[in-house]
């Protein structure tokens, strides 16, 4: 989800500087009465308007007068508590962009302005427009390809992926994107490039059980597919409450291979109330001009939680390394958990033992997720880590209401379903450019020269950043199939640094080899020099180069 979304609220730090001074920490101002006009209005403008607003994301609308003078004592409380403007972010880890939190003097001057009867003030003043993140000028507007209304009697949840008229028989390149729902029923939209191979598994799930779409529970794959042989998918667009459209800086942007296939991933909530037609659309701009950096959206998932019926304060952590040997830097963060969260922090260990705050969420509310953009990427030099820490109360207070009744407390584990929990950390990092395979390329297109460069050895393939996902998968494919019998206790010594690599591997983008080389040298070696002379064997050179990959004797 998330991917330098520009969320409502995004400040002008113009604005705020005139309105902290109008709110007055200079006596003499001070004495000056609250009024509406040049002094309330533009504050309210900047960091609530831009949000209450006409078809705006928030309910209520605090455009004029009238309209903030009917709800100002339910305001003046929301602010006192923190709650309005939303702004999750512990200011004192990091620095955002757009930081939506409002001064003690501008909360002082708006209890003045209640207090003392709600002045107007000085109408030649004029008014401030809010900074509203305004829709985008689409090059290309697609929705879902008909009415659809979900089904809630198999369930609270429902899952659904809609293939997208939308195809580009050439790479290209995405600088805005907007996601709108069509139903308050949407949970989440999620907006998926699938590799060019799946394209057929999408036409053929295409209403295989004859619903448009095809069901997909935890990602945006049809059933029946090998889906991740092809990598993690890309992610090209989101809509979670509280995102706003996003715009990539001059020289950054999404990368859309030749021929993929569009899915749009929605889920459906019947805690929402009744079914209702859904018609959520998809919109971009795009460019064919190769940018400098692809911008990535990658999940950092921490997926092994078992959080006990009652607990009140479960915490989970998993930590991820910059295999690379260049740095990984991240542009905007963005956290996600379900109803039982709680906190998520993020923290990054440098190299010399040192530890950075990168986002801390001390007081989880699902209502409002967005990415920050942190005032400056954060880059991660080559085996810097970055911790993600999830924390849930799932206490009998803290249940969610179904059906009009709190549920009771059950242990929760990690899942798609509203009652289900998650721990992620969407990071969006930027890499340089480097152009995909061309259309038609031979499998493995680009292992050659790294085999080239380092050897004719597994190692090689297992650490070329050049090839696709796919490559690795059917290196490793071929040696399961006929090569782990003869490196059997080889394998089973770096099974479980290997299956940790995997996926942390796809999270993370890089290659599973620097990951082994790095996490389990000694058992990563005695594996490649084992599996080197079977896999140019005769049993198993003829499936490898059926792969692309031409290891010989």
């Amino acid at each position: 989800m998330l991917w330098l979304f520009l969320a409502c609220g995004n400040a002008d730090e113009k604005e705020t500087a005139t309105t902290e001074t109008t709110a007055g920490s200079d006596p003499t101002e001070e004495a000056i009465p609250a009024a509406w006009y040049g002094d309330i209005q533009p504050f309210i403008a900047e960091n609530c308007t831009i949000c209450h607003h006409e078809d705006g994301s928030a309910p209520f609308v605090f455009e004029t007068f009238a309209q903030v003078d009917h709800l100002a004592p339910v305001m003046l409380n929301a602010m006192r508590m923190g709650s309005m403007p939303p702004w999750l972010p512990d200011t004192e880890c990091h620095e955002y962009e757009g930081e939506r939190v409002l001064t003690q003097a501008q909360i002082e001057r708006f209890s003045e302005w209640v207090d003392n009867g709600k002045e107007m003030g000085d109408a030649s003043l004029g008014e401030s427009d809010a900074p509203f993140a305004a829709d985008i000028e689409a090059m290309y507007s697609v929705s879902m390809p008909e009415g659809f209304t979900p089904i809630t009697s198999v369930g609270v949840d429902q899952y659904r992926c809609f293939p997208l008229e939308l195809s580009f028989e050439e790479e290209t390149f995405i600088t805005q994107t907007q996601v709108k729902p069509g139903s308050a029923q949407v949970h989440h939209v999620l907006i998926y490039a699938l590799d060019p191979e799946m394209a057929n598994a999408v036409e053929v799930g295409n209403g295989a059980d004859g619903i448009i779409g095809y069901p997909c529970f935890g990602d945006p794959f049809p059933p029946n597919s090998n889906s991740y042989d092809y990598g993690f998918p890309t992610q090209i667009g989101a809509w979670v409450p509280g995102l706003e459209p996003n715009i990539f800086p001059e020289g950054t942007a999404l990368r859309i291979k030749p021929n993929s296939p569009i899915v749009m991933q929605v889920h459906y909530s019947a805690l929402a109330g009744e079914p209702m037609e859904d018609s959520s659309s998809y919109h971009i701009v795009t460019t064919d001009t190769p940018p400098e950096l692809i911008a990535s959206t990658r999940p950092l998932a921490v997926r092994d939680l078992n959080i006990p019926a009652g607990a009140e304060d479960a915490s989970f952590t998993e930590s991820f390394t910059n295999y690379y040997e260049r740095p990984f830097v991240i542009a905007s963060l963005a956290a996600h958990m379900h109803l039982l969260g709680k906190s998520q922090d993020v923290v990054i260990t440098r190299n010399d033992g040192t530890e950075e705050c990168a986002l801390s969420i001390p007081d989880w509310d699902f209502s409002w997720q967005q990415s920050y953009i942190p005032v400056g990427n954060i880059s991660l030099e080559p085996g810097e880590k970055i911790d993600v820490t999830c924390t849930y109360d799932n206490s009998a207070d803290n249940q969610p209401i179904v059906d009009g009744e709190r549920i009771e407390p059950s242990a929760v584990t990690w899942g798609d379903g509203t009652l289900d929990e998650m721990c992620l950390l969407y990071a969006t990092t930027l890499d340089p450019y480097r152009p995909s395979p061309p259309v038609n390329a031979e499998d493995c297109y680009g292992v050659e020269e790294c085999i080239t460069d380092c050897g004719e050895s597994l190692s090689c393939v297992m650490g070329c950043e050049a090839v696709e996902f796919s490559c690795i998968s059917c290196a490793l494919d071929v040696f399961l199939d006929c090569g782990i019998s003869d490196c059997l206790i080889q394998g089973v010594q770096a099974e479980p640094c290997l299956r940790g690599c995997y996926e942390k591997s796809v999270m993370m983008g890089s290659t599973l080899g620097d990951c082994m080389d790095i996490e389990c040298p000694d058992e990563y070696s005695a594996l490649v020099e084992c599996a080197d002379p079977v896999l140019r064997g005769e049993e198993c050179a003829p499936a490898l180069e059926a792969c692309g990959i031409p290891l010989s004797e």
